[in-house]
């Protein structure tokens, strides 16, 4: 690989790792916010799964709607593309509070709820 081609790689790997902070942060805003609204949650795997699936289908919906719509109406579907990203910001921070619970249990803190283990599930 030649120098020219190097810091080009290095270039595209900082954009790239500039817009996953961007990203995470807005996850991070997006989990707080969600922990001032439902407080701590505690769910068997089965409801985090449900939860996670309910958030995917809006996320769909909005892309679908994001798709159907007009290109020459830039200023309404920048409005679509942002609401498209708040849904999969959503998403990705009900997937955070998974992660968190399960490493809360895994480090022997909060163990997962009792229904977690139900014997009939």
């Amino acid at each position: 690989m030649s120098t020219d081609q190097q810091a080009e790689a290095a270039r595209r790997h900082d954009a790239r790792l500039a817009r996953t902070r961007r990203a995470l942060e807005r996850v991070g805003i997006e989990r707080d916010r969600q922990q001032l609204r439902w407080g701590e949650q505690r769910h068997a795997l089965p409801l985090w799964a449900a939860i996670a699936v309910e958030e995917l289908g809006e996320a769909a919906q909005a892309g679908l709607a994001l798709r159907r719509m007009p290109l020459d109406l830039p200023v309404m579907r920048l409005r679509h593309l942002t609401a498209v990203r708040e849904e999969w910001v959503q998403l990705a921070a009900v997937a955070i509070a998974v992660i968190e619970q399960l490493d809360q249990a895994r480090d022997g803190g909060d163990p997962l709820p009792r229904e977690h283990w139900a014997s009939d599930v």
